[in-house]
């Protein structure tokens, strides 16, 4: 592979890492890759690197038919502008022919990137609450998931999932919400804090509070609805 043309002169470092790039693919997949599109390749790396610093390892093809990529391979590149990121990723690529006539062209790219995240270690029902042990790590195509996963399982404690997730899923980060400090349907204790009287007792939350708010609970021995402030974990307070 020669990293000079009759057109334009690649600077050394970028040189480098073409021919590493060139290096890392197979004979069939080097040869119908012309040097601007190596050089477009290249760009199209760089800006999902910056973009992606988390993942791993990239897979990218270009969605030309061998034919165009024929009918272009004679071609110089002058300027390449990526225009979209993502799984399906777009550059805008100016070419100079052979005749010296300019040509642009929009050149589409298949990526997957792989990264090692956090996936379901079991079915997790909606609103569940999770530990570091619900999650286990794994290689997963992140450009495919169209989310931000969750990339340690230390990043569960504390928190809940907002719908199901199935084992083996990845989860991603908007999948999970901090636990509230109260959950309906649990146990709370009760503090009354009178002017001359404090008592504890017990009761059941009838909705999802955080510390702060207030929310219905239900006396577990009368049955009657009592609304008080969330103070602290698993506890509500009343006061007078």
């Amino acid at each position: 592979m020669d990293c000079i043309d009759k057109n334009m002169t690649v600077p050394l470092r970028i040189c480098a890492s073409l021919l590493m790039l060139w290096s890392m693919t197979s004979a069939a997949e080097r040869a119908p890759e012309s040097m601007w599109m190596a050089q477009s390749r290249l760009s199209l790396m760089q800006a999902l690197q910056d973009t992606h610093p988390s993942i791993e390892r990239w897979e990218v093809e270009a969605l030309l038919s061998d034919q165009q990529l024929q009918q272009l391979s004679a071609a110089a590149l002058t300027k390449v502008e990526v225009n979209r990121l993502g799984a399906r990723s777009g550059l805008r690529v100016t070419l100079r022919s052979q005749e010296g006539k300019t040509l642009q062209l929009p050149l589409w790219y298949a990526v997957r990137g792989y990264a090692t995240v956090v996936a379901a270690a079991r079915d997790i029902a909606s609103l569940e609450s999770l530990a570091p042990m619900d999650g286990q790590l794994a290689e997963r195509d992140v450009m495919g998931l169209g989310c931000e996963p969750v990339l340690n399982t230390d990043q569960l404690a504390g928190m809940r999932s907002k719908r199901r997730i199935r084992a083996r899923q990845s989860i991603c980060a908007g999948n999970v919400e901090s636990r509230p400090a109260v959950i309906r349907g649990e146990a709370v204790t009760v503090k009354y804090l009178g002017e001359k009287i404090q008592l504890t007792t017990s009761g059941i939350a009838q909705r999802d509070g955080r510390i702060g708010q207030r929310t219905p609970v239900k006396n577990r021995r009368t049955r009657e609805l009592f609304i008080a402030t969330v103070s602290a974990n698993s506890e509500v307070t009343i006061h007078e």
